[in-house]
């Protein structure tokens, strides 16, 4: 592996530790082993250490309850769970929940896992860059997580009752208010909710996890009016994504298109959408001479893609990919977003179970942005994006009815931002 990085191995087995050393010691990169939990522990506090791999098997403990004890005391530290009979769902619930960063299953062959490992710290590697550390560092202080928004993942991950998540919302009236009114919107079509517990069970818990999420970001920035246009601009673009992101994954994959048109949640990554293009936001708020040399780089280039006017201005390894996927990282989101926040623009390049999500991300990214785009001129021509999976009338059909969503969901941003 072309990368260099510290790794931390534990695992009961005597075996195990000894052949992942074996496996992925190589120049730059040193492994580290364990065989019990409180020596895992004390090797963590003795070594600066990037990637901690864990069986979920252990005497003392289980893996799960060490890497949530890591997340806790480490939250820097990747934390991979390794298990030989773990079920897929158990797995996927573990990694968006965020306690654990990747799932591994026992017995990998050595080549895959070297790749698995080797971009993982090419990742941490990314993040790490000069140039976008350069533009971090000159922050007062970096954001939180919003406080309500963790809050609120964490009675989900507790598996909480939707009437003591909605006593949770009742905390701040602002989100609160802000929750009844998105329900009541158009958008949902509603408009006879006015208890929170009701609204919770109406919208679920990824739609209030998204308000949150959206409603905190914006409450803890002062924003000019111009700067609130551009802020609906985006979430509008954010929340478009995240509705039809699950039609594109499943049309990329090859499966059956019929009734898929309407919104549904990526499981179990439902927050997507609105994550992939945080950077804007931060850029946004924080670099705002940034975001206009940007907007006046696009108009000048008559190119509609932000991401290739900050690479013409020089910002490669600093632009909103980099710099929303740093925060999603610094927050400890899942590493389904901070890859898809980093890779949505070179798909290719993200880890093999994350691609699938990532390239349908970029797919829905780029066409919600031609029909914003041209949403005017009323020239919306997806056949220019070659979807080779829908003919000319189902792509003028997709076309039509996401123009109509955005010009008729307005009011629903509106009572966010």
């Amino acid at each position: 592996m072309a990368v260099e990085g510290t790794l931390l191995v534990i695992d009961n087995d005597r075996n195990t530790p000894a052949e992942m050393q074996r496996i992925l010691r190589g120049p730059g990169v040193t492994v580290l082993t364990a065989q019990e939990t409180e020596q895992g522990l004390k090797c963590l506090e003795e070594n600066p250490v990037d990637i901690v791999i864990a069986d979920f098997r252990m005497h003392q403990t289980d893996g799960f309850h060490l890497l949530k004890q890591i997340r806790a005391d480490y939250p820097s530290v990747h934390r991979i769970l390794m298990s030989g009979f773990l079920d897929q769902g158990n797995a996927m619930r573990f990694i968006s929940s965020g306690l654990v960063t990747t799932f591994m299953a026992k017995n990998l062959e050595a080549a895959f896992l070297r790749e698995k490992i080797g971009h993982i710290l090419s990742v941490r590697s990314i993040l790490q860059k000069e140039k976008l550390l350069d533009l971090i560092s000159s922050i007062e202080g970096l954001p939180a997580l919003p406080s309500l928004y963790r809050e609120l993942v964490q009675s989900i991950e507790d598996g909480k009752s939707m009437e003591e998540i909605a006593e949770i919302l009742k905390r701040d009236t602002a989100i609160a208010a802000k929750v009844l009114h998105v329900v009541n919107s158009a958008f949902f079509g509603r408009e006879d909710i006015s208890s929170i517990t009701e609204a919770a069970i109406y919208l679920g818990v990824d739609v209030l996890k998204d308000i949150v999420l959206t409603a905190e970001i914006i409450g803890k920035g002062r924003w000019s009016d111009e700067q609130i246009g551009r802020l609906r601009t985006i979430f509008l673009h954010s929340f478009m994504v995240g509705r039809y992101l699950p039609f594109f994954h499943k049309l990329l994959r090859g499966k059956s298109r019929k009734g898929q048109l309407e919104g549904q949640s990526v499981a179990p990554f439902p927050s997507i959408g609105i994550v992939h293009d945080i950077g804007k936001i931060i850029i946004l708020e924080l670099y705002r001479e940034r975001y206009q040399a940007i907007v006046e780089q696009q108009a000048r280039t008559g190119n509609g893609s932000f991401y290739v006017a900050e690479l013409a201005l020089g910002f490669e390894q600093s632009s909103h990919a980099e710099i929303g996927a740093y925060f999603l990282d610094w927050w400890n989101l899942p590493q389904a977003m901070i890859e898809t926040a980093l890779f949505h623009h070179r798909a290719d390049t993200a880890a093999s179970e994350y691609r699938d999500l990532i390239k349908a991300t970029y797919v829905t990214d780029t066409v919600i942005n031609h029909i914003q785009d041209n949403l005017e001129t009323g020239e919306l021509d997806l056949n220019a994006l070659s979807l080779k999976d829908l003919s000319g009338e189902e792509l003028g059909k997709l076309g039509a009815k996401i123009a109509r969503e955005l010009e008729t969901h307005n009011d629903f941003i509106e009572t966010l931002v």
